[in-house]
């Protein structure tokens, strides 16, 4: 599954969006009960490694404006390039497969987190790391 840069920030950006402001919507009155007879919104596909722990592991970083989308082409290089990387050492049929892909991804988070401390304050570091903890776990297959 080769996924564009480009769309993966995008799909970063929109849903960071989206989930904050889910967020200050929970956070406000109670929603009024849907009109009858309104039909629901169709659920949105999001990518298989966008869970909700993910979601808000990235609100809870309480990123600037400005940060954010410096973050979502970080975390999208790195995504993109887990995924193109899986790609190839698969194909190329590596030995020891799960610890070559381990060992190559290791380097790849190394550069996300480079690029990352760039972006993000000291305090919001901690929340990085809980964020970073999520996407691995969303990325891993189960």
């Amino acid at each position: 599954m080769l996924v564009r840069r480009t769309t993966v920030v995008t799909i970063l950006t929109a849903l960071v969006s989206l989930y904050a402001a889910f967020a200050v919507a929970e956070d406000a009155a109670p929603a009024a009960a849907p009109a009858a007879g309104a039909a629901a919104a169709p659920p949105v596909q999001l990518p298989p490694w966008m869970t909700p722990d993910v979601l808000k592991a990235a609100v809870a970083m309480n990123m600037t404006d400005e940060q954010k989308p410096k973050f979502n082409q970080a975390v999208g290089d790195y995504v993109t390039a887990h995924f193109a990387m899986i790609q190839k050492v698969t194909k190329a049929g590596a030995p020891n497969l799960d610890m070559t892909i381990r060992s190559k991804d290791g380097a790849l988070v190394r550069q996300m987190d480079d690029e990352v401390h760039k972006i993000l304050t000291p305090e919001q570091l901690p929340a990085y790391d809980n964020y970073k903890k999520a996407l691995h776990s969303a990325l891993t297959p189960h």
